[in-house]
């Protein structure tokens, strides 16, 4: 199994959220992440720890590939489902990361509008999507 090493300030490149079937381009492409303090593989998964977890508050533009007048806003964050507590008596918090990827969710802030006069809202968009962010640079990759 491999140990995935992320460092304080790790630059993450986003994939692309999918709301019904249809994929939404986030921006900015590239994230940089902080408060990453270090790196574990607890029962064979892969996690992380952070400092805090507001660090991972990010706001992004959203468009489909249909395209919009105006594009969408929303907030990326990550999804509180995947956040383990230690076990031991610290403040620590944990990050599962599945095949290398970190899960976060988009929530949408306001609706992508459609051409038109006056434009409309984008009907293909939901309240939030998965989002996954993939390491891009400043990582490592170790056996172990």
């Amino acid at each position: 199994m491999g140990k995935l090493i992320l460092t304080s300030g790790s630059q993450m490149l986003l994939a692309s959220a999918i709301f019904n079937g249809h994929h939404k381009v986030l921006t900015p492409p590239t994230i940089m992440l902080n408060g990453i303090r270090g790196h574990a593989a607890i029962d064979g998964r892969k996690i992380f720890t952070i400092d805090d977890i507001q660090d991972f508050k990010i706001n992004a533009t959203y468009i489909t590939l249909k395209g919009h007048s105006i594009p969408g806003q929303g907030r990326i964050e990550i999804d509180s489902s995947k956040i383990l507590k230690s076990q031991q008596l610290t403040s620590e918090n944990y990050i599962v990361v599945h095949d290398n990827k970190l899960p976060l969710k988009f929530s949408v802030t306001s609706p992508a509008k459609m051409p038109g006069s006056p434009p409309q809202d984008d009907p293909l968009t939901l309240s939030s999507a998965d989002v996954m962010i993939i390491p891009h640079n400043n990582h490592v990759f170790a056996d172990t």
